[in-house]
């Protein structure tokens, strides 16, 4: 299971992304290759990981398109494809800027809008924000952020970077917290592959965002932290 799951999701990934690509292309817009293609790319590899998806919380998006900034805690490659196919929102994430050097993924990320940032390179991260900003403001786009950075390998939260939050504030987009449980099982951190299994995914309450200012961010921080790690324990 492990060695076809790798392979096969493999396989999916460089085919959708090579599709994406050419769409943008030829002038399809990224609302459109998200909703046609990444959105299966993320259902397919799902399916073929041998996981099930139980979701909690959907009624809790209102309304359905947002905007937000969905906050997510990360513990595998699957926790973007079970973001993706579950959440009825345009989504682009903010990621490092390595995952833009994964072949044919980094390229069509691009192309559909997702931003990659230089931690290192504080000027140019805030200039990536500020191109988000005004994309923002004319279409209803979602960011999600993985506030812990980095994949935890035991599911407990690792501690959060306050990028995601004074994103948030800055923009004056509510924050959706979004919990993932499962997923390091399912597909566990430096195998091969998945192993399949149940994945839970659990959507809170929006935090407003509205009236904070920068020095608003740890609490706001600590707020959304509160309330996923009542559901990792």
């Amino acid at each position: 299971m492990l060695i076809w799951s790798m392979i096969t999701v493999n396989l999916l990934t460089v085919i959708m992304a090579s599709i994406a690509v050419l769409m943008s292309l030829c002038g399809v817009s990224g609302h459109t290759v998200h909703r046609t293609i990444i959105r299966r790319w993320a259902r397919w590899a799902i399916h073929l990981s041998f996981v099930r998806v139980r979701r909690t919380g959907l009624e809790r998006i209102n309304p359905p398109e947002g905007p937000f900034v969905v906050v997510m805690n990360h513990q595998s490659l699957l926790d973007v494809p079970v973001v993706v196919a579950n959440l009825p929102l345009q989504l682009r994430f903010i990621g490092k800027k390595e995952l833009a050097k994964i072949p044919f993924f980094g390229a069509a990320a691009k192309r559909c809008g997702h931003i990659f940032i230089d931690r290192k390179d504080h000027d140019r991260s805030i200039a990536a924000l500020r191109e988000l900003s005004s994309r923002i403001s004319a279409s209803k786009i979602s960011i999600v952020i993985a506030a812990e950075g980095t994949r935890s390998e035991d599911g407990k939260l690792l501690p959060f970077k306050k990028g995601a939050f004074v994103t948030a504030i800055n923009l004056g987009l509510p924050v959706l917290p979004v919990v993932i449980r499962g997923s390091r099982v399912a597909v566990p951190k430096g195998e091969l592959g998945s192993v399949g299994g149940i994945v839970d995914l659990i959507i809170e309450d929006p935090i407003p965002t509205a009236g904070m200012t920068y020095e608003d961010r740890g609490e706001l921080m600590d707020l959304v932290r509160e309330r996923m790690e009542m559901h990792l324990k």
